[in-house]
């Protein structure tokens, strides 16, 4: 009897290996579940390496955005300075044009003399001081040219009609507006200024041998 059970139990083991045998086999496959978990990590690290990419993109195009940030500063910067060189020359040329010619320092000896003859009217008396031709242009008149030595002497004469007293200390601001008025051509080349009592104005110019070769006549500083 007891054979026969130790048979039927060894019996029985064979039954449950076998039916064990597909479990364990089974229990080796991948579940739907571990299927899922492990695409779910696949698309996990495929987003990663992603981000990683998209983020070394983004900062290559920010290295590259302030690049080209910095070049445009630069430009803008070259052009500036460009542009503030050539406003310098043209205002450099400008006040180079405006300036004198060749004297702004009179000789005192020549302005004392010059103001005596347009006081007393004695023109004459600065004939040596007259280039051999004289420039000359009256203002609100078509009076206008270049005269001789003697010419420049009796167009003088136009300013007998200013009274005295002759003033040829103008206050430097007077002048400088006198300057940028119409008659700023003849005005900004002129080194000797006088206004009479009535008005009356007049101004010269001297050349390299302190020789008068321009003056300019107005019969009111109103029209200056």
């Amino acid at each position: 009897m007891s054979k026969r059970k130790a048979k039927k139990t060894e019996l029985e083991r064979e039954i449950e290996e076998e039916e064990r045998e597909p479990i364990l086999k089974n229990a080796n496959k991948p579940t739907w579940g571990r299927r899922i978990w492990r695409a779910i990590q696949a698309i996990f690290w495929i987003g990663v390496l992603l981000a990683g990419m998209w983020y070394y993109q983004q900062l290559k195009v920010d290295e590259l955005n302030n690049q080209k940030d910095e070049v445009t500063k630069q430009l803008q910067e070259s052009k500036d300075s460009q542009k503030k060189t050539e406003e310098e020359l043209a205002s450099a040329q400008k006040e180079l044009a405006s300036s004198s010619t060749t004297v702004t320092v009179v000789p005192p000896l020549l302005k004392q003399n010059v103001e005596a003859a347009v006081s007393s009217g004695n023109y004459a008396a600065i004939d040596g001081y007259l280039a051999d031709k004289v420039s000359y242009a009256i203002a609100a008149s078509s009076g206008q040219g270049t005269l001789t030595k003697t010419q420049a002497i009796k167009q003088l004469e136009y300013l007998n009609s200013g009274t005295a007293p002759w003033n040829f200390n103008i206050a430097t601001a007077t002048l400088t507006k006198y300057k940028s008025g119409a008659y700023s051509t003849y005005l900004n080349d002129d080194v000797i200024f006088g206004v009479s009592g009535n008005k009356y104005f007049v101004s010269f110019r001297l050349d390299s041998n302190n020789k008068i070769d321009q003056f300019f006549i107005s019969s009111s500083t109103d029209l200056l």
